[in-house]
């Protein structure tokens, strides 16, 4: 039924020449609609930009945990990687990055004062470290809607 109902929003959208705005927790959605994607955490966008860059060049240490946590199908032996700690709730955020307490990235800078979404390579991030982390992303050039991800029964090839 999701694939049934996402076909039909991808077929409404350029039928009628309008811009779709899907907000899910299911990266296998944005790597089969998505040409942007914007990553949020405790209610702040952390990064933004064209969905290759975010996926494969990651520039915020979240949407690094996010990227390494998603189901592929190649074999895997133990257990999916998973980002240590909680969400706070929203009158716990920290000062500073709201990710800073879960990073295993971050320095004082982090948990200093607001951290706002700046250019950073090709996306934008909210991170005073992003020009200085390599960060992982999926791995190879492959295009946006093939991304080796478990399919999620839409079919937008």
């Amino acid at each position: 039924m999701q694939g049934q109902v996402l076909d039909l929003i991808g077929d409404l959208a350029k039928e009628l020449g309008v811009g779709v705005l899907l907000i899910t927790h299911d990266l296998g959605v944005v790597s089969d609609l998505a040409d942007k994607a914007a990553v949020m955490y405790a209610g702040e966008i952390v990064e933004s930009g064209r969905l290759v860059d975010v996926f494969h060049r990651p520039q915020h240490p979240y949407t690094e945990g996010l990227i390494s946590a998603i189901p592929r199908n190649e074999v895997r032996e133990g257990e999916l990687p998973t980002i240590d700690g909680v969400v706070p709730p929203p009158w716990l955020w920290p000062e500073g990055c709201h990710f800073a307490p879960r990073c295993p990235y971050a320095t004082d800078a982090c948990r200093n004062g607001d951290v706002a979404l700046r250019p950073s390579g090709a996306s934008q991030a909210r991170c005073v470290r992003a020009d200085e982390l390599d960060l992982v992303g999926v791995a190879g050039d492959h295009d946006p809607i093939s991304l080796p991800i478990i399919d999620t029964g839409a079919n937008h090839g």
